[in-house]
């Protein structure tokens, strides 16, 4: 039994790694800003509200979530995730701090059997390609005011780790918004190897010809395909304007990555909320309990103790905050962490079995 739930395991793990690394932490996933008019009850239940709704979209991937009957009644009643709040005036704007508490948003997330979004992201790259009223075509860079003021925001409120091209002499050799346009994936994949992104996502916004019957009835585009994930993947948002569909393609791409993230968090936990990981090569207290901080300093644990030390190493019991994936992503990237590979025709002596390599502790 153990030996196929370790197969099955790694073979959920490979498929996700083959799809994007999760190179980027990002912070503030359960923290909501909200502008109020004054420091009143109403105000600020509203703001609790409107915050709430903001941090289930984020941790659970899916802009649609507040939909659901179970979390618009969490929406209606949030003051039971409410962790603290402050008071904030920025360009003489009055704004709400909140801190929602991890681990009742996580609870209401597993309770509905929704995927917990973990605060390892793919840093996600996009070449967004635009035509003009004279057909002329051109690549949204970073400098764009629409991508500073408007796209980014998006982004960021999403917890998606997101950029756009420098466009600079480098770029312009080897990409044109023709490129992007056509969705041509070779150029396209090397132009953007020099910012280094998990997922890469081509963006082609255009209005449609009017003479031209469509079961869209919208008179804007965006055709989106993302590449880096287990297969390309295609995507369609439709608008009254090239801002209105832009804007919903942001909201597309994290939709989608979210989704593919939820369906491997999903195969990974189980309807487990603990995990047992043993580590060999563990010598002594000061080892025991260097492993045991460093596992409670990630950002998917609640709590990780000792749970038994026998002949294989020490195990330990690691209660989840988070998904048990972004656990297994985190000690894949740790370099003092590396997984146990028995000998040909050996199997694994227990499930999620690690060798600690930093001997120095």
């Amino acid at each position: 039994m153990i030996k196929k739930q370790t197969i099955l395991l790694a073979l959920v793990l490979i498929a996700l790694f083959s799809s994007f690394s999760f190179a980027v932490e990002v912070a503030g996933l359960y923290q909501s800003k909200i502008e109020v008019e004054q420091q009143s009850q109403a105000e600020r239940v509203a703001a609790y509200r409107k915050g709430l709704a903001n941090v289930l979209i984020r941790v659970s991937g899916k802009q649609n979530i507040n939909q659901d009957d179970a979390f618009k009644l969490a929406v209606r009643n949030p003051t039971k995730y409410l962790a603290r709040y402050q008071y904030e005036t920025l360009d003489e704007k009055l704004y709400l701090l909140i801190d929602f508490n991890p681990k009742a948003v996580n609870a209401l997330l597993r309770n509905n059997e929704t995927a917990i979004w973990g605060s390892l992201r793919p840093l996600t790259m996009v070449w967004i390609a635009t035509q003009g009223k004279g057909f002329e075509r051109d690549i949204m860079n970073e400098d764009n005011p629409f991508y500073v003021d408007v796209l980014r925001p998006i982004a960021k409120e999403r917890g998606l780790p997101m950029i756009a091209p420098l466009m600079d002499f480098d770029d312009a050799t080897m990409i044109s918004a023709s490129d992007v346009w056509g969705k041509f994936e070779e150029p396209i994949k090397l132009a953007s190897a020099r910012y280094d992104p998990d997922v890469i996502s081509a963006i082609k916004v255009f209005q449609q010809d009017d003479n031209i019957n469509t079961l869209v009835d919208a008179s804007w585009l965006a055709q989106i395909t993302l590449y880096n994930l287990a297969s390309p993947m295609t995507l369609e948002v439709s608008g009254t304007s090239a801002q209105q569909v832009t804007q919903e393609a942001i909201h597309a791409i994290a939709d989608a990555i979210g989704e593919q993230y939820a369906v491997a968090a999903q195969a990974a936990r189980g309807d487990q909320n603990y995990l047992y990981l043993t580590f060999s090569n563990v010598a002594g207290m000061k080892a025991t309990l260097t492993v045991e901080s460093f596992l409670n300093s990630l950002s998917s644990v609640s709590q990780a103790r000792v749970h038994q030390i026998n002949g294989l190493g020490v195990q330990y019991q690691v209660e989840l905050l988070g998904e048990a994936l972004d656990v297994f992503t985190a000690l894949d990237l740790d370099e003092r962490v590396r997984p146990f590979k028995p000998e040909f025709g050996e199997e694994m002596p227990t499930e999620h079995y690690f060798v600690w390599t930093n001997t120095e502790n």
